[in-house]
């Protein structure tokens, strides 16, 4: 389970995979985020998900989107 209290930051999420972040705390970011991005303009926005090219990027990018 992702440890939101550590790894929201003032202008960036960011933590260590897994004891900070998983896949199941992307998948709850990521469908939050939709939900704001959905009040806000009242349309689906164009929005670009990217990683890096560690391992663990897959997974959480997937999650995420």
């Amino acid at each position: 389970m992702s440890d939101l209290d550590a790894i929201f930051k003032a202008y960036d999420v960011r933590g260590t995979y897994p004891d900070q972040i998983d896949a199941e705390g992307c998948r709850a970011i990521g469908a939050a985020f939709a939900r704001f991005a959905l009040d806000e303009g009242g349309a689906v926005p164009a929005v670009l998900v990217a990683r890096d090219m560690r391992p663990s990027g897959v997974e959480l990018a997937e999650a995420f989107s």
